[in-house]
């Protein structure tokens, strides 16, 4: 080879290196891997046509060097279509996440890429009516989850109002319901329940026994127990203190719960306050000792009537007609028997009148006279303790319309309180009574008070607003039913009375009963 020779190649060995470099690094693909493959085979070419210039073969030469040029053209052309068709996949595949609307891409080669940009239309038509049909879903999902969000709602405002309307008709129901496990450990309870004991968070947990009555260990004939063990409905009556000291009664009714296979799983406890019951049946029976005591003392009275009535008469006679020759020790005898007997008179009298009560026997009444007749079915007790009676009666009283034997009852009670209220330190029961209008012409539309005062302990302030109600008693068991100042204020009511209290503590108690002079026929007449 000449000199000339071998500098031309090292020249075209120079410029063929950065195209040589290019197509190693095209060894890492598919498509590098076919155009490495087609530049080798075009290489080859273009030497072997260099190699026939230089031996002077000019012709077949230039004939390969034309082929060769000719076939990296076909070869560019082609690469360039391929890559391009393929770039519009890429870039189509890319919208998948986003839109499968967009999936669509045109490819014209007529060879099998064609037939896989028409298969990948396909698929990118089918995607996009499946995205279609899953948006139309959705949209009826949405709605039908709108639906049911809305119907729950309702739902739920519907419970809530019927559990509001059930809360409030248990709580409404006068008596408490406790609902208990199989070891009596309270589950519920009713606002009755807590007003009674504590409020509900205090009681969860805790034992009935403990809670509810106070006792460290179980009610003996507990109902619940029973029920427990029977499976049937339970009752049973217990007592018990509040927190005042007061007694109460009350009814226990307990009954099973069950679960679905049948088996007692706990108890529902109904219990009611029956003191106010009881105290009734209680007074019933008085009431009833009392109207035979009542109908014994008529009769004793009017027996005792007779004879007395036939003693003051012999003595007036024996005074009218033996005075001037009876010794003055017989007069004085026979006054002091006439004395007794007309007190022996007045106090069956006073009898008398307390058994007809009911009888509706209204007419004038004058109070003074009233306390006079009334005060020997009470003078014993004053003669008996501590106490003395002073009388502060205002004379001229107009008179009022009642009954004689109701009002004596009305002032035989206020005297007995004032009594029991001076029992230990005894004093002075006063008794008066006043015109609480000027003479004139207000004196008939006025009105007429009669008064009963003690010294004893007084009311507390605390329960003056209750000595009025029925069963009401500050007095020990079987000292007193708590009846005397109810009947004494229906009676002053009867009679259209009025009664105020005034009261301190430690020093006393005054008793007012305020009466109209004038009453009305058709209120004089209850019957």
């Amino acid at each position: 080879m000449s000199e000339n020779q071998g500098r031309r190649f090292k020249r075209i060995s120079n410029s063929l290196q950065a195209p040589v470099a290019f197509l190693m690094s095209c060894r890492h693909s598919l498509r590098g891997r076919l155009i490495l493959a087609g530049l080798l085979i075009e290489c080859v070419i273009v030497i072997n046509a260099l190699l026939l210039i230089l031996a002077h073969h000019w012709a077949p030469g230039i004939t390969l060097l034309l082929a060769a040029l000719a076939g990296a053209i076909v070869t560019l052309h082609t690469d360039r279509r391929l890559r391009g068709n393929v770039v519009k996949l890429i870039e189509a595949t890319s919208h998948i996440p986003d839109d499968a609307g967009e999936l669509k891409t045109e490819i014209d080669t007529g060879d099998q890429l064609e037939i896989l940009g028409k298969r990948f239309n396909a698929m990118a038509e089918a995607i996009r009516l499946r995205q279609t049909e899953n948006l139309r879903m959705q949209a009826q999902l949405n709605q039908q989850a709108l639906r049911l969000e809305s119907e729950v709602a309702s739902r739920t405002r519907e419970l809530a109002e019927e559990g509001a309307k059930l809360n409030a008709m248990i709580n409404a129901i006068p008596a408490g319901l406790i609902i208990l496990d199989s070891n009596h450990r309270i589950l519920w309870a009713n606002r009755v329940v807590e007003q009674w004991r504590h409020p509900l968070p205090q009681m969860l947990g805790g034992t009935c026994h403990e809670t509810i009555w106070a006792d460290r260990h179980r009610c003996r004939d507990c109902p619940t127990e029973r029920a427990l063990q029977t499976g049937k409905v339970e009752a049973s009556e217990k007592s018990a203190s509040d927190d005042n000291g007061e007694k109460k009664y009350f009814q226990i009714i307990s009954s099973p719960m069950r679960n679905p296979q049948g088996s007692v799983t706990g108890v529902v406890e109904l219990v009611q306050d029956v003191t106010h019951s009881k105290k009734l049946q209680a007074h019933l029976v008085q009431t009833g000792k009392m109207a035979a005591i009542g109908q014994l003392a008529a009769g004793v009275a009017h027996e005792i009537n007779n004879p007395m009535g036939i003693i003051l008469g012999k003595a007036d006679l024996m005074l009218s007609s033996y005075a001037s020759i009876l010794p003055q020790k017989a007069i004085s005898d026979l006054q002091t028997i006439q004395r007794h007997s007309h007190r022996i008179t007045g106090i069956t009298r006073g009898l008398l009148q307390l058994s007809r009560r009911g009888r509706g026997d209204w007419r004038q009444v004058n109070l003074n006279e009233l306390v006079r007749e009334t005060l020997p079915l009470v003078e014993h007790q004053f003669l008996s303790g501590r106490s003395r009676l002073k009388l502060s009666l205002q004379p001229e009283l107009p008179p009022i319309s009642g009954d004689p034997g109701q009002l004596q009852e009305v002032l035989v009670n206020l005297v007995q309180n004032a009594m029991d209220a001076m029992r230990q330190d005894g004093g002075e029961v006063e008794i008066a009574t006043r015109c609480r209008s000027s003479p004139g012409k207000d004196r008939e539309n006025g009105s007429v008070a009669l008064l009963v005062r003690d010294a004893g302990i007084g009311i507390p302030g605390t329960i003056r607003n209750r000595i009025f109600d029925p069963f009401f008693t500050t007095k020990p068991v079987g000292k007193g039913t708590g009846l005397g100042l109810s009947i004494v204020s229906g009676i002053i009511r009867d009679h259209g009375g009025e009664i105020r209290v005034e009261s301190e503590t430690g020093k006393g108690t005054t008793f007012e009963i305020i009466f109209p002079h004038k009453f009305s026929a058709a209120a004089a007449d209850p019957g």
